[in-house]
């Protein structure tokens, strides 16, 4: 417990935990980012145009989940819950007010990573792995020409 200004004690907590995956997590950056195209990897003589998109990253290089995500989904998951907005204001505030609670990112925990998966274009510098896609025509409902693109997600 802490005291205020006021002298008057305040409670505070810390709540830590472990986000466990059950598919594959893609939280980007915005970028298309050329550089995941030099990973070792089996691509095809074609994929000198695919766009990369990036896994969002923190100081040391390495993938990690952002607070303000891990706010915004946790405000909406409160929400649809029926939580009051009153209560969901006084803990994440607002765009004019900041609420009670901080929201840090969350590092890749890697004693928890698999080791490296050739197959998925794993890289063990920034702990994570690529996944091929490829982009639709609307028209013809088939695969559009050079739209082959790449997204970086977490195990």
């Amino acid at each position: 417990m802490y005291k205020n200004t006021e002298g008057c004690f305040i409670n505070r907590y810390r709540l830590t935990g472990v986000l466990t995956t059950l598919s594959p997590l893609h939280v980007g950056d915005g970028e298309n980012d050329e550089t995941l195209s030099t990973r070792h990897c089996r691509r095809g003589p074609d994929d000198h145009d695919s766009k990369y998109n990036s896994f969002v990253t923190g100081d040391n290089g390495a993938v990690v989940i952002p607070g303000s995500t891990l706010k915004g989904v946790l405000r909406e998951w409160l929400r649809r819950r029926g939580a009051s907005e009153e209560l969901v204001e006084s803990v994440f505030g607002t765009q004019k007010r900041g609420g009670k609670a901080e929201f840090h990112d969350a590092p890749l925990d890697r004693q928890h990573v698999l080791g490296g998966n050739d197959d998925r274009w794993w890289d063990a510098r920034r702990g994570g792995c690529l996944a091929p896609g490829v982009a639709l025509d609307a028209r013809t409902r088939t695969a559009a020409d050079h739209l082959l693109y790449y997204n970086e997600f977490a195990p």
